[in-house]
């Protein structure tokens, strides 16, 4: 503690406003505020977990660069603004597909690169996390397949 406020190392376990979704920061805290550190949720409505590693916000949401798991085995490393995905990122979902590029507010936007689970992948615009504009698709060896208009569902022939 330093003038009464929270400094140094140190874990809190909380609750949310209907108690019933507990989480655990395990960080380091400077003048009240927690720096950096670990987070642990679970989930009240599936009884599932998600890990988080990195920086936080003084209102102790994710923000700045860091990592999370969930527990059905999504993966999430990059950068965050007040507890959403946001700036430059790397999603693994699940089933093996993937998406690495810019997010915002929590969904794939700007420029990025999805990947499917054998290794195909397309490149292009996305916005709210719909692929938007001319996009290239191309197999696991890198060999372009199609060019691909999303907007008006159509492929380009060159």
């Amino acid at each position: 503690m330093l003038d009464g406020n929270r400094h140094g190392y140190g874990i809190v376990y909380t609750t949310d406003r209907n108690a019933d979704c507990p989480n655990l920061y395990e960080c380091q805290w400077h003048k009240g505020i927690p720096i950096e550190g670990r987070y642990i949720n679970i989930w009240s409505d599936d009884n599932t977990w998600r890990k988080y590693e990195g920086t936080l916000s003084h209102t102790y949401r994710l923000h700045g660069q860091g990592s999370e798991h969930w527990e059905d085995g999504w993966s999430y490393q990059g950068g965050y603004k007040e507890g959403n995905q946001h700036g430059q990122g790397k999603i693994i979902w699940s089933g093996g597909s993937g998406y690495e590029g810019g997010w915002k507010d929590g969904w794939q936007h700007g420029q990025g690169r999805q990947t499917d689970k054998q290794g195909g992948y397309h490149e292009g615009q996305w916005e709210e996390a719909k692929a938007i504009g001319v996009h290239r698709y191309y197999d696991k060896e890198g060999q372009l397949l199609k060019i691909y208009d999303e907007d008006n569902n159509k492929e380009i022939i060159q």
